[in-house]
């Protein structure tokens, strides 16, 4: 067999219609409207698959996305390993292992951390590599009543809707422990695309926030508001009759009074060993809107 290795997936017609072939049939959603979007674009991402290419197909890719991260008040320089993945036909021959090799090599002395969340199927590929499974914590508490402020949904269709998102995007969030502030790109794959119908605005807080509603939970992934603005007056503004807990998508600076638990989901995070890992001796997670 023969191929070659491609880093120019996102800007080839061909090879780029190819790579969101493969991400549906093995993960069930593309890149397709991120594109479209003008999403991914240097401008706002540093997403790029890493692809082996035979006969004018991807293969296999491994993608890799440089993050400034903010921790604490630190400074990282991150790269997120994301999109791991083999067409079926081409699986068990070492496709996968050339690609994270060829990987890490090209990263070496560039970044601070190396990470990635793995699914179950895959947690004992990363060692391997030098990777380490690496617990996340997620903090909620009690949903407090509503009142005050009203939050209305965005219209992420409408250009007026989105500016603004960006806009208040560009805030920040005070709340939280860690950031990816420069990542707009990653941000918008999930506001603009499967969670459009997640974000909305509180005129009177000037926030925007994304929450998901779970049974009798809230799971509010990020909110971005002015410095000083109270967590509990945005809270008040997403109260709903029967939701009684929220969990938190990102770690709050002020955990006081708030419950905290591990994050064991679907396989998890992996970080590689030998470099910063800003997860040890913390109960910490990554904004949930940066993972890929």
């Amino acid at each position: 067999m023969t191929y070659e290795y491609r880093r120019d997936i996102r800007d080839d017609e061909g090879l780029r219609a190819s790579f969101n072939a493969l991400t549906r049939r093995v993960f069930g959603f593309d890149f397709a409207q991120w594109h479209a979007g003008g999403w991914w674009a240097d401008r706002y991402t540093g997403y790029a698959p890493r692809s082996l290419v035979s006969e004018g197909e991807v293969i296999a890719n491994v993608s890799v996305t440089p993050l400034t991260l903010t921790v604490a008040g630190e400074t990282i320089r991150a790269l997120q390993l994301g999109t791991v993945m083999t067409s079926p036909e081409y699986r068990g021959q070492g496709l996968q292992r050339l690609l994270m090799e060829r990987v890490l090599a090209e990263a070496a002395g560039q970044c601070d951390m190396i990470y990635l969340y793995a699914n179950d199927s895959v947690m004992d590929f990363y060692p391997k590599f030098g990777f380490e499974p690496t617990l996340e914590y997620a903090f909620s508490q009690a949903m407090p009543e509503g009142g005050g402020a009203a939050a209305t949904p965005a219209d992420m269709n409408d250009a007026a809707d989105r500016e603004k998102l960006l806009r208040l995007y560009r805030q920040g969030n005070p709340f939280s422990l860690a950031a990816a502030p420069e990542e707009i790109g990653l941000f918008m794959f999930y506001c603009a695309g499967f969670m459009r119908e997640s974000v909305y605005f509180i005129g009177a807080l000037n926030a925007a926030v994304v929450p998901e509603c779970e049974a009798d939970s809230l799971i509010l992934s990020d909110v971005f508001c002015p410095a000083g603005t109270p967590l509990q007056d945005v809270l008040r503004a997403l109260a709903r009759p029967g939701v009684s807990r929220v969990t938190f998508g990102f770690t709050p600076k002020d955990t006081a009074g708030m419950a905290c638990a591990p994050i064991r989901d679907d396989g998890g995070l992996f970080v590689l060993k030998g470099m910063k890992n800003p997860f040890a001796g913390r109960r910490l997670c990554l904004p949930a809107l940066t993972h890929t």
